[in-house]
């Protein structure tokens, strides 16, 4: 379950391409698929399988062998891309991907931590098992119309 997850399995690993995804979450990015057409976009989001989810994308076709000509971008306001047809990744706007990728971890750590601690709260707080257990005492009887069976809380 997600609550037993460390941080680690949460990304994908600590230094992948999939938490290197998560770090650039709301950044924008340009993408080279592999048949050579580009998109430039803003991630979204990114699941572990590498499914990207982008907003405001520009997509563009490679340039034509035959004809030479400058194919125009398409434009999008959302678009999913699955990651088996991706090339290669940049990040546009990111000056220092490590320190970005760092304070996604860190960000993460601290989430999981008080994810935690709040359980150890909800745990600590419940109410002991003495005060809420009842005893249920069952009677089986014999009445004119037929058996009964009672039950008692105590």
């Amino acid at each position: 379950s997600f609550g037993m997850s460390t941080w680690r399995d949460i990304l994908g690993g600590e230094r992948t391409l999939i938490s290197y995804l998560h770090a650039l979450e709301g950044k924008r990015v340009e993408i080279e698929l592999k048949n050579g057409d580009c998109i430039d976009a803003i991630l979204e989001s990114c699941d572990l399988s590498m499914k990207l989810t982008l907003a405001k994308a520009s997509f563009t076709r490679r340039i034509g062998k035959k004809t030479g000509a400058t194919p125009t971008p398409i434009l999008f306001d959302s678009m999913f891309l699955v990651g088996r047809f991706i090339l290669f990744i940049e990040a546009k706007s990111v000056a220092d991907p490590r320190a970005q990728l760092e304070m996604r971890l860190n960000r993460t750590k601290e989430l999981l931590e008080k994810g935690r601690q709040r359980r150890k709260r909800a745990k600590l707080s419940l109410p002991s098992s003495a005060s809420t257990n009842t005893t249920a005492q069952s009677s089986f009887t014999q009445t004119p119309s037929g058996p009964t069976n009672k039950i008692q809380m105590k």
